[in-house]
């Protein structure tokens, strides 16, 4: 299975808000344009947590400013930049999107919605707490989704202390063995991504 395969059966098994509104800019021209009135509104509802250079580019590249859906190498020759940049720019709008709208739920309703339980108050043992507040720590730190949330805090075992492995994971979210592992993957490597967003965000501002 593909990269680009198992990201939209993530997405689909494990929605998250913005996989709608971003999934679009992999569309074509004529569904691009035949969505323009949904596009829109959500545009309107998400600009406040971007910066204008994002603002611009997803409004080029969804149709917005002139009508027209133009692709990142169109993008990039009005901006100035290069693909790369403009891509970048689209990765960096949706983590900034993600980091505003995620972690609002308490982790307990977090797992519930995704059919994992922590053990009842009477049940939380101090190793457990121990557990649960480096999960936590761990969580923040890496800025993860509620869905990463979910998926690890069954992985590594913080209800009982037994850590789970890939097959049972899978299985328990109906994703296969390969796309945990990538969600695992992006879960511990967005500190990097987010440290390379920056380092390009502050080279176009220069």
């Amino acid at each position: 299975m593909n990269m680009q395969k198992a990201n939209e059966q993530i997405n689909k098994r494990c929605p998250l808000p913005d996989a709608e509104f971003f999934g679009m800019l992999n569309k074509t021209e004529e569904e691009i344009l035949a969505n323009q009135e949904s596009i829109r509104a959500k545009f309107e509802e998400y600009k406040a947590f971007w910066e204008e250079r994002e603002q611009n580019v997803l409004s080029l590249r969804l149709g917005l400013a002139d009508g027209q859906p133009h692709t990142r190498e169109e993008v990039a020759r009005m901006l100035q930049v290069s693909p790369v940049d403009v891509y970048q720019m689209e990765r960096k709008a949706r983590w900034e999107l993600r980091e505003q709208t995620q972690h609002k739920l308490p982790l307990a309703d977090i797992l519930a919605k995704a059919g994992v339980y922590m053990p009842e108050e009477a049940d939380q043992s101090p190793e457990y707490a121990e557990r649960l507040a480096e999960f936590e720590e761990t969580a923040r730190k890496f800025r993860w989704t509620e869905r990463e949330q979910a998926v690890m805090y069954l992985q590594l075992g913080v209800a009982d202390g037994r850590r789970r492995t890939l097959e049972e994971v899978a299985q328990k979210f109906q994703l296969s063995r390969e796309q945990i592992m990538r969600l695992e993957h992006v879960a511990f490597t967005r500190r990097v991504c987010h440290m390379r967003w920056k380092r390009l965000a502050d080279y176009l501002d220069d």
